[in-house]
Formats: structure tokens, sequence, C-alpha cells
């Protein structure tokens, strides 16, 4: 097992990661996902890869929208990534991206 302890500066807590809100929690969970990703690229040697994700910022209010962003472009940096590519509903996150690529159905 491993337990998340979350040192929040911010608010002066000290806890785990059970007593976050729904959209912490995710915030949480992704610079988890994060960190671990950076290791495993830096360990492997790879250079210039590429960050996907697919919804995992989808439960977020417009607030946290706007920090799951920046932290994936601060994750991008520090692994050197090419690019990040992000699935999302969520205009919020739509408007905080560089570039947007629309799907639709066909009829």
């Amino acid at each position: 097992g491993c337990e998340v302890r979350v040192l929040d500066v911010e608010r002066g807590r000290d806890t785990t990661a059970e007593t976050l809100s729904g959209g912490e929690a995710v915030l949480v969970g992704e610079a988890v996902s994060l960190a671990l990703a950076t290791l495993a690229c830096r360990r492997a040697g790879v250079e210039r890869p590429s960050l996907v994700r697919d919804e995992s910022g989808a439960a977020l209010s417009p607030e946290n929208a706007r920090v799951y962003v920046s932290m994936l472009r601060r994750a991008a940096e520090l692994i050197g990534a090419d690019r990040v590519l992000l699935v999302s509903h969520t205009p919020e996150v739509w408007d905080l991206c560089d570039a947007r690529v629309e799907l639709g159905a066909s009829p």
C-alpha cells in the first residue's frame, strides 16, 4: 500500500488524501500520476515524450480546472514533453488550452 499525505501550505493543513474534497482528490491523484510518469521517463531515458490525459479533470470546478492545466504545463516542462494532449468536455478547460480539436458524431 501507499499512503498519500497532503501538505497544503495555502490552508495550513497536513492531512491524508481521504479527507480531501472530490476536486482536491482529483488534483492530488493527477499530481501523483504525473510524478510517476516523470520518474518513469527519467529512468527510461525517454526524451520529449507526449503527456496524454483522457477526462482526468472532468469533475473539476473552474478554479481547479485552472490549477489542473497549470499542473499539466509544469509537468510537461519538467520532463521536456513535446506536447500535452487531453480530452475534455469542459469549456473551462478548453479555454486554457493552446489549441483545440473538436470531434463530432457523423450524421
